[in-house]
Parts: structure tokens; sequence; C-alpha cells
């Protein structure tokens, strides 16, 4: 069985912010490379 709700969202949260956080940074990675 898994944990209490509340514990699954929390963990289920921290994945979609890293997920989102670590977009964030390659699209800005991406922005910030010198055109060729």
């Amino acid at each position: 069985m898994m944990g209490p709700p509340s514990l699954y969202c929390t963990r289920h949260r921290t994945i979609s912010n890293n997920i989102s956080s670590y977009r964030i940074a390659s699209l800005l990675r991406s922005a910030n490379k010198p055109r060729e």
C-alpha cells in the first residue's frame, strides 16, 4: 500500500517541481548559448 495521500501529493509535487525547474534551466541554457 502507498503512504498517506498527503505524503504522496507532496512527493509528486516535488518531482513535478524538479522536472519543471530542469526544463526551465535547459531552456535558459539554450537561450544563453551564443548563436552559431
